[in-house]
């Protein structure tokens, strides 16, 4: 790092060379779609906690996706991903044929 920069915060960085931060859009919540499911797609979602548990009902059996809140990060991560094995893929396709992705222009 040039010498310059050392004793300044980020901010003052960024001024200095005329440029300003980007953040990943999710870390905001302003992803820029959203997942509108058919009315055939049946979704639980139960809060304890630290904990968010959604459940998708599909015939061909349940999504589950675990998420637990980050105090640091101030958003939900993933602490057990919907999808394990290949025996999943049926009703990951089943899900994406019932949902339809609307684009948020207001987030960008």
């Amino acid at each position: 790092m040039p010498e310059k920069y050392r004793k300044m915060s980020m901010i003052e960085v960024y001024d200095d060379l005329q440029i300003s931060p980007r953040y990943f859009p999710e870390v905001l919540g302003l992803v820029g779609v959203k997942a509108e499911y058919s009315k055939k797609v049946k979704v639980k979602e139960e809060v304890k906690a630290d904990t968010r548990i959604t459940v998708i009902y599909t015939p061909k059996g349940e999504i589950i996706k675990e998420e637990k809140w980050s105090s640091t990060n101030y958003n939900w991560r993933i602490s057990r991903y919907p999808i394990k094995n290949s025996e999943d893929i049926e009703k990951l396709i089943w899900l994406f044929e019932n949902t339809t992705w609307l684009f948020l222009k207001e987030n960008f």
